[in-house]
């Protein structure tokens, strides 16, 4: 780290961004990564960004900082001589991650930024960014506990990280709370970064808006549901409410599931097939971010049922787009959407009818909530938020600069 006197001798840090593995179809995980590198790239930063990489595709990023695969780029044997220059503790330690640390001493960098969960730690300091602790807050979900990334994976790489971390980022105070709560950690170390609007979002890229009703041959006033096939989505108690609009309420309603499947879809159509619902769901599986956007909006309403938060990007993308929320009422989304949306008791697909049947009454609450959507995105960007952590890197340079790389 050197002092920079353009900026009035000010400390100046070299910040390495990791970015493990990103692909499209990982849905917000993707969009809120790729949104935060876009910004990082696209504008000239108050400190100087390296990018580092593993498994990183089907995105085009303009290159005006250093982009490293690390391990592609960078070589074994090297790998070698500076996991040889560790101490016997931290040669110990499984999560030290040797190419990483390879090209922290190759590109001198004086602060690691993690945009996503890992056990890779380092030997500098470093900044977490915390999504969700849903394997806390709801461990009986299958995706959390016992398959794919499981609890002890989860936990394991949390206890890891969060202790020794430098600062973390969350995108809530309820998401701090669960944080300190979960971990004794600092609340000062703890900084709440409201998420961004992911900047696909953001920009105009729609040829023709009608294009995507014809290609899925969708009927007009549709609700929308852009999420993974996870349990813990909740497209179960959406097909139970839309059996309970059509026999308490004589509504009609067609829904248009978007997203992956993660082991679930098998089920909700079978669901679907037993309720008799099969004309009025439909299942259009992963499609490009230009399809999502139309899909958003020409919806009638986004319909957010998840029983995970406190934070998600597919109701803010749902306000820039123009089209109103209904929510689940979890902890955090209140904060998260303020009075921009309808809530529901994610468990009740009672209450989810009437908020949807709220909704398809009401067409000037429908318009209101739209222009509310509009004033709560403001000041979301993610230049927006790339600034934000700028201005908290500059505090902690001046901590930072009291001591050079021999200590490293």
């Amino acid at each position: 780290m050197l002092l920079d006197k353009d900026r009035g001798n000010e400390a100046s840090l070299t910040v390495g961004v990791f970015v493990d593995g990103l692909k499209p179809s990982e849905g917000g995980a993707a969009a809120f990564t790729s949104s935060l590198v876009e910004a990082i790239t696209g504008t000239r930063q108050k400190h100087k960004f390296v990018l580092f990489h593993k498994k990183m595709h089907g995105f085009s990023f303009e290159e005006s900082i250093p982009f490293v695969d690390i391990e592609k780029d960078l070589s074994m044997g090297m790998i070698s001589r500076i996991r040889n220059k560790l101490s016997a503790t931290e040669r110990a330690a499984p999560a030290i991650y040797a190419p990483l640390e390879e090209a922290i001493k190759k590109y001198a960098v004086d602060f690691m930024w993690f945009l996503s969960p890992t056990d890779k730690m380092v030997s500098i300091p470093s900044i977490y960014t915390v999504w969700d602790l849903q394997h806390r807050v709801n461990p009986m979900f299958p995706e959390v506990s016992v398959t794919g990334w499981g609890w002890d994976e989860r936990e394991r790489t949390y206890s890891l990280t969060l202790p020794r971390a430098t600062r973390i980022f969350t995108g809530t105070k309820w998401g701090k709370k669960e944080i300190v709560h979960f971990y004794r950690i600092n609340p000062d170390l703890v900084d709440v970064i409201p998420l961004p609007v992911p900047v696909l979002t953001l920009k105009d890229t729609i040829p023709n808006e009608s294009d995507v009703i014809i290609r899925y041959n969708l009927k007009d006033d549709y609700l929308f549901y852009p999420a993974q096939f996870w349990p813990h989505k909740n497209h179960a108690n959406i097909v139970l409410a839309l059996d309970v609009l059509r026999n308490k309420y004589s509504l009609q309603v067609d829904m248009v599931f978007v997203g992956s499947d993660k082991g679930n879809e098998n089920y909700i159509k079978e669901l679907v097939r037993q309720l008799d619902l099969e004309e009025h769901c439909h299942f259009l599986g992963y499609v490009p971010h230009e399809e999502l956007t139309q899909l958003f909006r020409n919806a009638y309403a986004l319909l957010y049922a998840t029983f995970v938060g406190p934070d998600s990007l597919p109701p803010l993308e749902a306000f820039a787009l123009g089209c109103p929320v209904i929510a689940s009422r979890i902890s955090g989304t209140e904060e998260q959407l303020g009075n921009a949306a309808l809530y529901f008791d994610p468990k009740s697909p009672e209450e989810m009818a009437s908020a949807i049947k709220k909704l398809y009454d009401d067409r000037e609450l429908r318009e209101e909530l739209i222009r509310r959507g509009r004033d709560q995105i403001h000041g979301r960007s993610p230049r927006e938020y790339v600034g934000r952590v700028n201005d908290i890197l500059d505090d902690l340079a001046q901590v930072r600069r009291c001591w050079d790389d021999r200590y490293q």
